[in-house]
C-alpha cells in the first residue's frame, strides 16, 4: 500500500465540516484500491498516532474517537480490535484531561475486556492500568489502589517492554 504517499500528501478532500480522522478515511478510502475498511481503520491509526507523537493532540483525539466508532460499529463491542480502539481513545482522552470521557472509555474496556479476554490479558492490563492512573489523577485513591495492585504493575511492565509501551504505571 502506498501509506508513505499518504502521509505526505497535500491533498484535502471533502468539506471543513468533517474532522481530520474523517477526511483522512475518505481520501484513504478513495486513494487506495482493493482494501476493506479494516484495513483503512488500521491505517487511520497509524496516522493518529503519528499525529500524537508529532504534537498535534486534538487531530489524535478526532481520529481516536473515529477509529473508536467506526471499529464498534463494523465489529461490535466484545471485538479485541474495538477494545484496543477503546482503549486507546480512553487513555488519550486522559491524556488530554477529558475526565468525563475517559472515565466512560476505561471503564466499559476494562469491564468488557475482562468478560471477554479475561483479567490477565495486555489489553485488560492496559485498561486498567489506565482507569487506576486516571482514579489517581481524580483523587479516588481506594480505587486506584485496587487497580494500580504491584503484581498488576509487574505485569503491565512486562507488557510494556514487550510492546514497546510507555512503562508508567503510577509509581
Amino acid at each position: 500500500y502506498p501509506l508513505c504517499a499518504l502521509a505526505v500528501s497535500d491533498e484535502r478532500p471533502v468539506s471543513t465540516q468533517s474532522t481530520w480522522g474523517e477526511r483522512m478515511l475518505k481520501y484513504m478510502s478513495k486513494s487506495v484500491k482493493n482494501i476493506d475498511q479494516r484495513d483503512l481503520l488500521d491505517k487511520l491509526e497509524i496516522f493518529a498516532k503519528l499525529k500524537r507523537h508529532m504534537g498535534d493532540y486534538m487531530a489524535a483525539a478526532s481520529m481516536y474517537s473515529e477509529i473508536y466508532n467506526k471499529r464498534l460499529e463494523l465489529l461490535g463491542p466484545n471485538n479485541i480490535a474495538t477494545l484496543v480502539a477503546q482503549c486507546n481513545h480512553g487513555n488519550h482522552s486522559r491524556e488530554l484531561r477529558r475526565f468525563d470521557i475517559a472515565t466512560d472509555l476505561l471503564t466499559n474496556c476494562a469491564k468488557t475486556s475482562t468478560q471477554t479476554l479475561g483479567e490477565n490479558h495486555t489489553i485488560t492490563l492496559i485498561a486498567q492500568t489506565g482507569l487506576g492512573l486516571l482514579y489517581k489523577i481524580l483523587g479516588n485513591l481506594e480505587e486506584a489502589e485496587k487497580l494500580l495492585t504491584e503484581e498488576k504493575r509487574k505485569k503491565y511492565r512486562r507488557v510494556a517492554a514487550r510492546l514497546g509501551l510507555p512503562r508508567h504505571t503510577g509509581d
